[in-house]
């Protein structure tokens, strides 16, 4: 694991027809990212009829990478990252659940995702170890002997036809939860250019592809910053959903959105003396495509452990803590829903809480993981914008306007809200200071109300956080990270709850 650059060779079987020499396929490339412990298909119901429809989960993976192996002789499946974080089979199994599924998905290589270091070093060192694949990026550094964590690339000959598959990181150490007091992350450009001046694997191999885990800005980047070097970049950590290539000179980027419920395949065809990827298909894997039953056979015994796991004690609480009036005033559960979420992150200035998103109470006593869903139920995930203090303001004053609504937010530790009995802004605090119309703050919100959920948009109906800057898509769990904290306090105690008002009504 602490080698710089250790080679993996993959021998794949390659038979090639030669009734058509201007147009020969190579290989296909089956990709997937962000699948984010999705290990059970979702279902969504329709708000016009309310009939329900289903899709991903690893059966149907399964199914759809074994349908394409029978159809294709020479099949390299690829994940960009993110595997673990964002269900409770993660939470049960600490991503283990995930190394058994893919093994058996037939996974020959990947990157890491931010959320792999999520249950720390250790782990993450189980995890890849028990990987039947190699698992690649060039820019993770081990800060005591400043080597790679893990192999920068690997190389897989495809019967005389070598192709190099370099693996990246996102540098943004915000979006690291555990680790960095064992591994240093590098610039992606710059590591990879690094990479490139050492070992030009780039000339010495037929084909380059970068699997990317550093999002689809960072993506088109490395592609105008490294020309004519990278074939294919596969993407991931945006959750963008590329469904016809982005080509940035010849540089071909894709990205397959999120969950699992699409998967990405390339044909790579050999034309006129040159590779080409005329057939990009990305597949959302719904009801047509029939669940593999080996493999919900193994999800049904997670389940299982899952469901021990809902009635097992995850924390003791001094008193309840109930969504009474949450929807009119800061409350208990409110600041301690909402400083869980700021304290997630460096850097965060405000968390911003919907209250229709908090439904029930957390016992006074033994607390359950049954106990959490019941009061927390949604998939919400963690975004970081950075606003400007009027832009900020403007959301208080219309968080303001919804009291009564599940709009009506909840605020962070260190913010102290005033409005006069119309609902217009008096004063507004962030640790002590007042917010100042043209400083910067970075908002945690989750993604539902920062795609414009509860109403958050403008009159054209852009949603209001996306007029911020430098967003991140963390991809934290807002329950898993409820869940983390309480099982780290297991015995809360009362001052870990704040019960004073942060939002006042004069």
């Amino acid at each position: 694991m602490k080698k710089i650059f250790l080679i993996f060779i993959i021998s794949i079987v390659f038979i090639i027809s030669c009734s058509d020499y201007n147009a020969v396929k190579v290989f296909t490339i089956v990709h997937m990212n962000d699948t984010h412990s999705k290990n059970k298909e979702f279902v969504t119901v329709s708000k016009e009829d309310g009939s329900t429809n289903r899709y991903g989960g690893a059966a149907r993976r399964k199914t759809f990478i074994d349908d394409i192996k029978k159809t294709n002789e020479n099949v390299i499946v690829m994940h960009a990252g993110d595997t673990i974080t964002g269900s409770v089979f993660s939470i049960v199994y600490q991503g283990m659940d995930e190394v058994e599924l893919m093994n058996d998905l037939g996974v020959n290589v990947s990157t890491l995702g931010n959320h792999e270091f999520d249950f720390g070093i250790n782990q993450l060192n189980k995890i890849i170890s028990n990987r039947n694949f190699p698992t690649i990026a060039c820019n993770i550094k081990v800060i005591s002997t400043g080597e790679n964590y893990v192999p920068s690339y690997m190389i897989t000959n495809i019967k005389g036809i070598n192709v190099a598959v370099v693996g990246v990181l996102q540098s943004e150490k915000m979006n690291i939860t555990q680790g960095l007091d064992y591994i240093d992350i590098e610039d992606e450009i710059l590591s990879l250019k690094n990479l490139l001046n050492t070992v030009p694997i780039n000339t010495t191999n037929d084909m380059t592809i970068l699997l990317s885990h550093a999002g689809f800005d960072t993506d088109k980047k490395i592609a105008e910053s490294l020309p004519n070097v990278f074939n294919i970049i596969i993407g991931a950590h945006t959750h963008t959903l590329i469904e016809k290539p982005v080509i940035i000179g010849n540089t071909t980027i894709v990205q397959a959105g999120e969950y699992g419920e699409y998967i990405g395949t390339i044909d790579v065809m050999f034309k006129n003396g040159k590779y080409a990827y005329p057939n990009y298909k990305l597949t959302r894997l719904d009801e047509t495509i029939k669940e593999d039953e080996t493999i919900l056979a193994k999800i049904d015994e997670m389940q299982k452990e899952v469901d021990k796991e809902f009635n097992t004690e995850i924390a003791i609480l001094p008193y309840a803590l109930t969504d009474e009036n949450i929807r009119n005033k800061s409350t208990a559960l409110g600041n301690f829903v909402s400083d869980i979420v700021s304290s997630s992150q460096e850097g965060i200035d405000i968390a911003l809480i919907n209250s229709g998103s908090l439904r029930g109470e957390l016992p006074s006593g033994t607390v359950t993981l049954g106990n959490i869903y019941e009061f927390f139920p949604f998939d919400n995930l963690i975004i970081l914008t950075t606003l400007s203090g009027r832009e900020l303001k403007n959301i208080l004053e219309l968080s303001a306007s919804r009291v009564g609504e599940g709009a009506f937010l909840q605020v962070s530790k260190d913010c102290i809200i005033n409005f006069d009995g119309n609902g217009k802004l008096l004063e507004s605090y962030i640790k002590g200071n007042p917010i100042n119309d043209n400083e910067k703050y970075v908002a945690a919100v989750a993604d539902y109300i920062f795609n414009g959920g509860e109403k958050y948009i403008d009159s054209n109906g852009k949603p209001l956080f996306q007029y911020g800057e430098n967003t991140i898509y963390t991809g934290l769990d807002m329950r898993d990270l409820i869940i983390k904290k309480l099982k780290e306090y297991k015995n809360v105690p009362e001052s870990a709850i704040d019960n004073r008002e942060r939002i006042i009504f004069n």
